[in-house]
This record gives structure tokens, C-alpha cells and sequence, in this order.
């Protein structure tokens, strides 16, 4: 395979700056190691593509009797749902969503998704439709719509109870930024460089407070 290339796709940053042009942190570094061998052993066909500080925060935090929503589903759905009980995952993109399906039902994990298929535009609205609460949220769409990320974040926070997470994926992105109320939520950001694709990113992960 060969070494990964030093700049960015768009040419303007090296592997290791985000979208707002900042620097991997030094606690970030030691991570790096993991993303190349992730990328080697194409770890990103079976786990979640975030950094691996933000996979390692969800590994410590989840619980087998979580429920999870999934706003954008592909390797990570059958990764959240051998560690939750229910999964219920919306997804536009119908070659994400038939590849899901064959995931699942190859891990055996079919029976706790629930696999939801609705055009991105429509998914703000059926989230804020519906009355489950659930214990981790990940927001995690397709990278075409840039306004649903935020618009989904303000959408689901009501769902989550009182310890929950909301996680959103490439929260580094400066047309995905946004923020719950300091009162009721604590904000970790997780910088790192995701094996795919291979490049500097964040994960933003909110707890509920109150």
C-alpha cells in the first residue's frame, strides 16, 4: 500500500491540520500510530470513521442496555449495535443502507436495528417526530447537506435524558458549528486523525447535564 499523501485533498492543508486549519494537539499524536494501522487493516470497514480518541471515548461510555440513535449509517451501526441494545439508524443514501444491511445480518446483529431509510431533507423533521429517548445520539450524515449536521443537533437533544451523549462527527467543519446551552450540557471536543479518510478531523460529544 502506498504512504498516504501529506497534503489534504483540497491541497491547502497537510494531513494533519483540520478543516479550520489548526494543528493536531499533542494528546492527538499519540493516536496517529493507530489511525495508519487502522487504515492498513481497513478498520474503517467495521468501526465508526472518527478519530480513534472519540472510538475509544465511545467504547468506555456505552453500555449494553444503551439505545442508540443513528443519524447516517454505514460500518459504525453494526459497531454501536454489538454494544447497545437497540439501534435505530436513518440513512438517504441507498448504497450506505443495503451495504448496512449486509453488515449487520453478517455480524449478527440484525435483530437490534432498526434500519429507516428517508431523503436527508426529511430527517430533521421525523426526528423531532419522534418520542423514544435514547442514550447516545451520533450525527453523522451525508457530507452533501452541510446545514442538516447543526439542525439535527438541536433536533435530537431533546430525546436524550439526563447522562446522555450527542455526538457530531467532523464538528471541525466551520459550516458545522454549533452548541447546546452551557447550563444543561457538557462539551468534550475530541480531535484526531480518522484511518478513513485519512486526515485530521473533530468529534464534539455533549453529556446532558440537566
Amino acid at each position: 500500500m502506498r504512504p498516504p499523501k501529506v497534503l489534504s485533498p483540497d491541497g491547502r492543508r497537510t494531513r494533519l491540520q483540520n478543516a479550520r486549519g489548526e494543528f493536531l494537539p499533542m494528546e492527538a499524536w499519540r493516536d496517529i500510530p493507530t489511525a495508519i494501522l487502522d487504515r492498513l487493516r481497513k478498520r474503517g470497514l467495521t468501526a465508526p470513521w472518527m478519530a480513534p480518541g472519540a472510538i475509544r471515548f465511545l467504547s468506555e461510555h456505552m453500555r449494553s442496555d444503551f439505545a442508540v440513535l443513528e443519524l447516517g449509517s454505514g460500518a459504525s451501526t453494526a459497531w454501536y449495535a454489538e454494544r447497545a441494545a437497540r439501534v435505530v439508524s436513518y440513512e438517504s443514501n441507498h448504497v450506505w443502507l443495503a451495504s448496512t444491511e449486509r453488515a449487520v445480518a453478517d455480524r449478527g446483529v440484525a435483530a437490534r436495528v432498526e434500519l429507516r431509510s428517508l431523503p436527508l431533507r426529511e430527517i430533521p423533521a421525523a426526528v423531532r417526530a419522534l418520542t423514544d429517548t435514547f442514550d447516545l445520539v451520533i450525527v453523522d450524515t451525508d457530507l452533501d447537506a452541510d446545514a442538516s449536521r447543526p439542525e439535527l443537533v438541536v433536533a435530537a437533544a431533546p430525546l436524550i435524558p439526563v447522562g446522555g451523549f450527542l455526538v457530531l462527527d467532523d464538528s471541525d467543519r466551520p459550516v458545522f458549528d454549533t452548541d447546546l446551552p452551557g447550563e444543561t450540557w457538557e462539551r468534550r471536543r475530541v480531535p484526531g486523525l480518522k484511518s478513513s479518510p485519512f486526515d485530521a478531523t473533530e468529534t464534539t460529544v455533549w453529556r446532558r447535564l440537566a
